[in-house]
């Protein structure tokens, strides 16, 4: 008896799992269900439905037919989801040319016009756009429309396009030429509101902090490949104290909110250093020269030499052609340069070496009187054995006594 009790029961558990299975389950009566009863007045727009023809607002559009189990709710967020969506198509179709100068950084137009639409649909979220609905109850469809101020599409988009730039930023994805372009952004963003809508200088004024830490997070990266370019720099001396200024302002604005690392004070340091050699040497009376530093004792002779007269005379950096050499001297303002080159031949006579040392300076330039345009100079170094170092002392000495 106890097992057929079992089988008697047992279909009645299966009932109540049922029952209570459906419980758990999404109640019909929170899903939305359509009433031709309820039929109301159809608003004027349904009836333009999918048209963008006004001057001042730009429309986006949606349509479903209610799932079985979707509540009003739900109904409404999906609606507003498409209706968000086409606004970004309609903004992308509608604007491409009106906005063609909000877009910093493109050139190909279909490229723009991707950007446009990423734009659109990235920035439409710094807007709370209110969701008109209707529902045909008759034909179970529901409608839904958002609008969007024509007048403020240029603002999204540079909310966009300041907000791309500083993911941009984070990948360490730009140059040093488009970090700069911040202030130019921020300024059209600026513009942008100040002819938008209400609504869009106050979404500016919420948009003010981030903004701030996006411009901070600029100066921070500019700086830092600054500092990663400095030992490089070679440019005309204007460019390079314009280089170096904007990287002491940059450090400065970073000091302001909060202390320098080690690197950033060490290159403040060699700018500061770097600026007042530019300025300096910049239409001094001091004499340039060049020499090709693949001549060991040369080479050796000539730096200790200019180490010991840096007032009078300076190599510019980054130069290894003669052509560079004179076109540099030019950008700074020099007016006397010298060519320093040099001949060796050794030779051994009675175990000892002797070294023949033609030494020749040409003479470039105005200001140096009527010496003549090329001198020569023959000397010797005599050493058991000679080395480089004998050679490049004896070089200077020469030089020494020539200058």
């Amino acid at each position: 008896m106890k097992g057929q009790s079992f089988y008697v029961w047992q279909p009645l558990l299966g009932f109540a799992l049922l029952a209570v299975f459906c419980s758990l389950a999404p109640s019909p009566a929170n899903a939305y269900k359509c009433e031709p009863s309820r039929q109301g007045v159809e608003p004027s727009w349904v009836q333009a439905f999918g048209k963008n023809s006004e001057p001042l607002s730009i429309y986006g559009y949606a349509q479903l037919v209610p799932n079985r189990r979707q509540s009003l709710a739900e109904l409404r967020s999906e609606l507003k989801s498409l209706a968000l969506a086409d606004l970004a198509l309609n903004i992308q179709a509608d604007v491409t040319s009106s906005i063609t100068s909000q877009q910093q950084f493109t050139n190909n137009s279909e490229q723009q016009r991707t950007e446009i639409l990423s734009a659109a649909k990235t920035s439409l979220r710094v807007f709370d756009l209110s969701l008109d609905t209707f529902i045909n109850e008759r034909t179970c469809s529901a409608f839904g429309r958002v609008r969007f101020s024509r007048g403020d599409v240029p603002f999204a988009i540079s909310v966009a396009e300041i907000r791309r730039f500083a993911s941009r930023l984070e990948g360490s994805e730009l140059s040093l030429r488009e970090i700069r372009k911040i202030e130019e952004l921020i300024l059209n963003l600026e513009k942008t509101a100040i002819s938008g809508s209400a609504s869009a200088k106050s979404q500016l004024n919420a948009f003010k902090p981030e903004l701030a830490q996006i411009r901070m997070r600029a100066i921070e990266v500019e700086a830092g490949l600054q500092l990663a370019n400095l030992a490089q720099l070679n440019a005309h001396p204007d460019e390079q104290l314009e280089f170096i200024d904007r990287l002491l302002l940059n450090l400065e604005m970073l000091e302001a909110s909060a202390p320098l690392t080690r690197n950033q004070l060490d290159g403040r340091q060699a700018a500061e250093e770097r600026k007042l050699e530019i300025n300096s040497v910049l239409g001094s009376n001091i004499i340039s020269v060049y020499w090709d530093k693949k001549n060991e004792p040369l080479d050796s002779a000539l730096k200790t030499f200019l180490e010991e007269n840096r007032a009078t005379f300076w190599r510019p950096q980054g130069v290894y052609d003669e052509t560079k050499f004179i076109s540099i001297s030019s950008d700074y303002k020099i007016s006397r340069n010298i060519i320093f080159e040099v001949n060796t031949q050794t030779s051994r006579k009675f175990g000892i070496d002797e070294v023949e040392i033609q030494l020749q300076m040409r003479y470039l330039g105005e200001g140096w009187g009527t010496p003549p345009r090329t001198n020569s100079i023959n000397t010797k170094a005599i050493g058991r054995p000679i080395d480089n170092d004998t050679i490049a002392n004896k070089i200077k000495t020469t030089i020494e006594g020539a200058l």
